[in-house]
């Protein structure tokens, strides 16, 4: 049974704001030089993000570090439900929503959205439970929260694994991001949560435990960035230079780890150790030089009974030519 999102106060504060570096709004870049005069105005682009999450820190790295601004951008940061940014993304709200699930259900309804940049692969999702749950069996007629489509998917997987049957011995409630399905678990509002590095920590040092690791359930896409093909037919410069600033935030990842993790720790609030911990975990499964990965989303198509989809091109959900060219700019492979 999927419960609908609670509009709680809670939740609601966790999601728009979360935890992150202090004094540092959610759309803001690091303090960077003004532009010498008569340079062109900076242009907007607007990522529609579930939460604060360590899935998004080259997002974060490239804002902060001044890489968009290197490419004559300016970010910002708005929060959105997942399945709810792949469509402003069509209505031209945002340029780049930050869930790969929620734009392949959209493309197969009709939309007109496809992933052009993949910036984590396989999936660490962990299911994190009160002290009193145990076992599979203690989960029955309980609530577990989840964040999105891609949580869900995975929430149901480890269900089925703990012998449960999910439409009717669970109860699963979309929180809209991970960090409020953190927030939702602390405040006992639900048995078990569905999330990820650092979040499993931070519960973990509040009492909660891993009660299964899901990342290897099943092989579904998880962090990928997929815009509408409006913005690809209007706004095509924009859109290379964007991954081309991401391309360059995941190499200041791997080239400064102690850099990376002192942001962790601070943007999230949690110790050093911590920090590290996820930092080994997400390098494990950053993708290689920005590429979706095909074979993860051939297998969300069959998950959902689209066979022929699953088959097929993958040109109705994948746009990999601005990534191409900015890979090209950087002297990148391009293989996957």
């Amino acid at each position: 049974m999927v419960l609908p999102v609670l509009m709680l106060l809670a939740l609601t504060v966790a999601g728009c704001g979360g935890p992150r570096a202090a004094g540092a709004p959610a759309g803001a870049a690091a303090e960077s030089p003004a532009a010498p005069p008569g340079a062109p105005p900076s242009r907007l682009v607007k990522f529609g993000l579930p939460s604060v999450a360590l899935s998004y820190m080259p997002i974060y790295i490239a804002d902060e570090q001044g890489l968009f601004a290197a490419h004559g951008l300016r970010a910002e940061i708005v929060t959105m439900a997942s399945d709810a940014a792949p469509v402003a993304a069509m209505q031209g709200e945002i340029d780049f929503g930050g869930s790969a699930p929620s734009a392949i259900d959209l493309a197969l309804r009709g939309g007109t959205v496809k992933l052009v940049m993949g910036l984590f692969d396989t999936s660490p999702w962990t299911l994190i439970a009160r002290p009193d749950v145990q076992t599979g069996a203690d989960l029955r007629g309980q609530i577990i929260a989840v964040g999105g489509p891609n949580p869900r998917a995975f929430a149901l997987a480890g269900v089925r694994h703990l012998g449960l049957d999910p439409s009717s011995e669970v109860n699963l409630l979309n929180t809209g991001g991970t960090s409020n399905s953190l927030t939702a678990l602390l405040s006992g509002q639900v048995a078990a949560a569905v999330v990820t590095p650092p979040y499993d920590a931070k519960a973990k040092a509040q009492g909660f435990h891993e009660l299964l690791f899901l990342g290897d359930l099943i092989d579904f896409p998880y962090v990928a960035l997929p815009t509408s093909q409006r913005t690809l037919d209007e706004r095509p410069a924009l859109v290379r230079d964007a991954l081309l600033a991401l391309l360059r935030a995941q190499q200041w990842w791997r080239e400064h780890p102690a850099e990376t993790i002192a942001a962790i720790a601070e943007r999230f609030q949690v110790s050093e150790a911590e920090a590290a911990d996820a930092y080994a975990v997400f390098s494990r499964i950053m993708s290689p030089e920005g590429m979706v990965k095909e074979s993860s989303v051939r297998a969300y198509l069959q998950a959902q009974g689209e066979a022929e989809a699953a088959a097929g091109p993958l040109d109705r959900f994948i746009d990999h030519r601005p990534l191409q060219e900015a890979q090209r700019l950087l002297g990148l492979s391009q293989q996957r």
